[in-house]
């Protein structure tokens, strides 16, 4: 009999534990789809580590490197791309069935993606083996144009100046020269978009932004005007420009005390045309 009522006790009190605390339910049926593959770029295995990227309707779900796989001179991936939650149809935190995954493979040396010629179908839960190709895309060139102040109308030898071309936002520089037209070529530019700035030595900066490079194309940009008087080269024009120019004035190319950065009209003297030209520019700044 006392068995029996304390069975009877225990039942009672598990019934009342069910009803009074809370049942947490996990969804198990939201599983990614997982892709494992190699990677090859001009028909050559791609290093390990290596990124490669999953992205569906242009949104990237997943990423990761390549590993090394024993006694092979491949390298492995895996990519797990998350499913869409149903339960929060306001968010996308991943892919849908039948959706088309799209695969890019970044290399090392650069920041630039490649996209692979194959695709893939998601599936809830899928497993996918997957081998990637793609090329390097044909390098882009930059055809660009600056504007100088107190210089003779081109075309003229004083148009001949060095600059700074800065690629944003991986700061990758190149020195040029322009022509006596103010006019400068980069070549073997990775495609991808670029902000551009451009910055001699006694001038202020330019810059140009959102610039698309294609594969295989010429960009021609015009960069404007490039305002003199920046003496010391740290793009703004102020008192220790002035300065620097007031130890230089009146001195020509050659002579002791001669600042050939304070010669902003590269006529070979420092003078008054310079004078008004950091005048001109005084309390401004480059980008």
């Amino acid at each position: 009999m006392r068995k029996l009522t304390v069975l009877v006790i225990f039942f009672l009190v598990a019934a009342c534990l069910l009803c009074f605390c809370p049942v947490v339910v996990t969804a198990h049926y939201y599983l990614p789809h997982r892709f494992v593959g190699t990677a090859k770029v001009d028909g050559v295995w791609v290093p390990e580590g290596t990124e490669i990227s999953a992205w569906v309707n242009g949104i990237k779900y997943a990423e990761t490197t390549t590993l090394s796989l024993p006694n092979q001179q491949s390298w492995q991936f895996i990519l797990d791309v998350p499913v869409d939650d149903v339960r929060t149809p306001d968010d996308v935190e991943g892919a849908m069935d039948g959706e088309i995954v799209v695969f890019k493979i970044k290399r090392i040396a650069d920041w630039d993606y490649m996209v692979a010629h194959e695709t893939a179908v998601f599936y809830f839960n899928g497993y996918t083996l997957v081998s990637l190709t793609t090329e390097v895309p044909p390098p882009a060139t930059l055809e660009g144009q600056v504007h100088l102040q107190g210089r003779p109308a081109p075309p003229n030898s004083r148009w001949e100046t060095p600059l700074r071309v800065t690629f944003l936002p991986v700061v990758t520089t190149e020195d040029v020269i322009t022509d006596d037209e103010g006019r400068f070529t980069i070549d073997n530019i990775v495609p991808d978009t670029y902000n551009i700035r451009v910055k001699n030595s006694h001038t202020l900066s330019r810059l140009v932004t959102g610039v698309v490079f294609y594969a295989g194309a010429t960009v021609v940009v015009d960069f404007g005007t490039l305002p003199e008087g920046d003496g010391n080269d740290d793009n703004v024009v102020d008192i220790d420009d002035v300065t620097l120019l007031a130890t230089s004035f009146g001195k020509s190319s050659g002579q002791p005390g001669f600042i050939d950065n304070c010669d902003f009209t590269r006529d070979g003297v420092v003078d008054i045309d310079d004078v008004t030209l950091i005048a001109l520019n005084f309390g401004t700044f480059g980008p």
